[in-house]
């Protein structure tokens, strides 16, 4: 037995016992108990492996026995190719790991290619087997009777023989072997009827394959073409319209990566509750680079997954698009989930560049507050926007979640009244103020017991009006 066969044999021993350890999916549900695990597995895979691994293992021990019995077992080693059927699993792991659709349909045609050749390769093997016996049996063959007698020949050009003669039988070429006997006649007739149905069925796949990536290609392509005609027709500034092609250009980019829920149908069985955990760790989840949000994660996940459906919304910005004006009211604080954006503020030209996890306005949490400056993107961009308003309503719910925002508020608001006012700005960087943060929210910890629950808003109202009368009198809605 050569190493390459001794590996394979390893492997899939190996692969027995990784099978009484790997937990499997019943009903939806994650089942990890040894017990059940051991019981499936004995009902489903061990018949198979058992017959399969066995008679290789007693052929490696007693590799130079000859006695029948043992040839007999050796027949059992073609039951290896019904480990093919494992390939199945292998090939939905690949698939679940594809992202990109275009990448999804060019996988799938690889597959069925692969298959071809595989049907192919065994097809070629009987054929040859079929040749050689009836070469024995001092019966005409093709492999005796072709231009170059194949028999004679080395094992590559064997193969390569009998893998054009198979292929050759599922598609619309010719070669030089042909049948030479009644036995490779009627294996040539089931061949070409089989070939039938396998070919024609293998050349709708890729033509469905092919036509689904062109139909893709073009109506972007049209889009495209209808956007250009509508921006001339309606004689739309130039720089305008660079910036609405390259946004959209970038969006069409972002929707091909990006699968939307709306395309999900199978979703719409999913219960509510799910539904919303399912929202929030895909489109929300950045807001965690925030100290409190992290908090009341931990104490209340429930709450962060009711906050996707009334407070928290995803927006994108193109380039130069403007997030806020100097003087607006704030009603949302912003964390930048992609991009970057500038901040400049009114009175000194102070200028600050908000990347990944930095956030804005947060002071719009816990009292009234007008914006210091101005935010604009620098690239396309996309941001979390977390609604005032909303926040406190669906904090309230919750006791824990409730208790953690209001001891945390009261520091903030604490620092925010100790700073000078020219150093107030609207916008901060997760590298600079999350440690600050995380400290108030240890000092809150600690003293939890001694601070009243709150009951109508996050912030006391003595609180709110403390910050707007000492630190911004002219900044109060």
């Amino acid at each position: 037995m050569s190493t390459v066969e001794t590996l394979i044999l390893i492997y899939w021993s190996c692969d027995m016992i990784a099978s009484c350890l790997t937990g499997f999916v019943d009903k939806g549900n994650t089942i990890m108990d040894p017990h059940r695990i051991v019981i499936t597995y004995i009902r489903s895979w061990l018949t198979l492996d058992l017959v399969t691994v066995v008679p290789d293992w007693i052929l490696k021990i007693r590799s130079s026995d000859t006695s029948a019995p043992l040839r007999v077992l050796r027949t059992f080693r073609m039951a290896r190719l019904l480990r093919l059927a494992k390939l199945s699993r292998v090939v939905s792991m690949i698939r679940d790991r594809i992202d990109s659709e275009y990448m999804f349909i060019l996988v799938n045609i690889v597959k069925l290619i692969f298959m071809l050749l595989m049907v192919n390769h065994f097809l070629a093997c009987i054929w040859y087997f079929i040749g050689t016996r009836c070469e024995e049996s001092n019966l005409e063959s093709c492999i005796v009777q072709a231009p170059q007698v194949i028999k004679f020949t080395s094992p590559w050009y064997k193969y390569a023989t009998a893998l054009h003669w198979s292929l050759t039988q599922f598609t619309p070429a010719s070669m030089s072997v042909q049948p030479q006997n009644v036995y490779e006649r009627f294996f040539a007739i089931a061949v070409l009827v089989f070939g039938l149905v396998l070919f024609s069925s293998f050349v709708s796949n890729i033509t469905a394959s092919m036509t689904q990536l062109r139909t893709m290609q073009d109506d972007k392509s049209k889009q495209f073409w209808l956007l250009r005609r509508y921006l001339r027709q309606n004689r739309v500034q130039p720089q305008l319209t660079f910036r609405v092609l390259r946004f959209v250009e970038y969006a069409c980019n972002e929707t091909e990566d990006r699968v939307s829920e709306s395309r999900i149908h199978v979703l719409n069985l999913l219960s509510e509750q799910l539904r919303e955990e399912l929202h929030y760790e895909v489109a929300f989840s950045r807001i965690l680079a925030h100290p409190l949000m992290e908090r009341i994660s931990i104490v209340s996940r429930e709450t962060m997954h009711a906050l996707t459906k009334d407070a928290l919304q995803q927006r994108s910005l193109a380039t130069e698009d403007t997030l806020f004006h100097v003087g607006s009211q704030a009603t949302q604080m912003h964390i930048v989930e992609s991009g970057r954006l500038l901040y400049r503020t009114a009175e000194d030209d102070n200028e600050v560049i908000a990347a990944r996890n930095d956030w804005f306005c947060e002071p719009s949490l816990w009292t009234s507050w007008r914006h210091l400056g101005e935010a604009k993107a620098l690239v396309e961009s996309r941001i979390i926007s977390l609604d005032a308003v909303a926040f406190g309503d669906v904090v309230a719910t919750d006791v824990m979640a409730w208790e953690a925002a209001s001891f945390y508020a009261e520091s903030y608001v604490r620092m925010l009244c100790t700073t000078p006012r020219c150093n107030l700005v609207d916008v901060s960087r997760h590298s600079d103020m999350h440690h600050v943060l995380m400290e108030f929210l240890a000092d809150d910890s600690a003293s939890r017991g001694s601070l009243p629950r709150l009951q109508s808003r996050v912030l006391p109202l003595s609180a709110r009006n403390r910050f707007a009368s000492l630190v911004l009198p002219g900044n109060a809605a």
